[in-house]
């Protein structure tokens, strides 16, 4: 089974969280509008933010180009990408704001990540409820980087013509 491709600066395994730094993982929405040559600079601002608080990225997804399983108006597809860093309380609250100010983000999920987690590759459709007038959207997960697969066990050919003539018969 083929894993999705993600870009790891380093494996979760290997990952210190510093005294008073947590980690965090940003999921985000970029506008259509921008040219997808550009998509992945529009966050080249909150990543220098990150690289001056001496923050570290421990994974990345560049942002590709998805349809949305809704319409966030006035859009129905976007450039989704995320990222997991580890940085202190106030530097992901500047994040946070700078997500908000930022024009060509359309969304962004900004969220403590757990450092047992392993990195995992998001799927193309967010779920999404509402709570209290709140919009609440999570994205599930597919397959984990780490996940190794198991041994499948052998089969004989009279078993596999066995098999094959009960579903011929079905």
């Amino acid at each position: 089974m083929q894993k999705p491709a993600i870009l790891s600066l380093m494996s979760e395994e290997k990952a210190k969280v510093q005294d008073g730094a947590r980690l965090y993982e940003a999921a985000y929405l970029v506008s259509p509008r921008v040219p997808e040559e550009q998509a992945a600079s529009v966050i080249l601002s909150i990543k220098n933010l990150l690289a001056s608080k001496n923050a570290i990225i421990s994974g990345e997804s560049a942002p590709s180009f998805r349809r949305l399983a809704y319409q966030i108006a006035p859009f129905d597809s976007a450039f989704f990408g995320w990222f997991r860093f580890e940085t202190d309380s106030e530097t992901a609250s500047a994040v946070k704001n700078l997500f908000s100010e930022t024009k060509d983000i359309v969304r962004f999920l900004l969220i403590k990540a757990d450092i047992s987690e392993p990195v995992r590759a998001f799927t193309r459709r967010p779920s999404k409820r509402v709570e209290h007038g709140i919009e609440h959207v999570q994205f599930e997960t597919r397959i984990p980087v780490n996940t190794e697969e198991k041994p499948k066990g052998e089969v004989s050919e009279e078993e596999l013509n066995k098999k094959i003539e009960e579903l011929v018969r079905a």
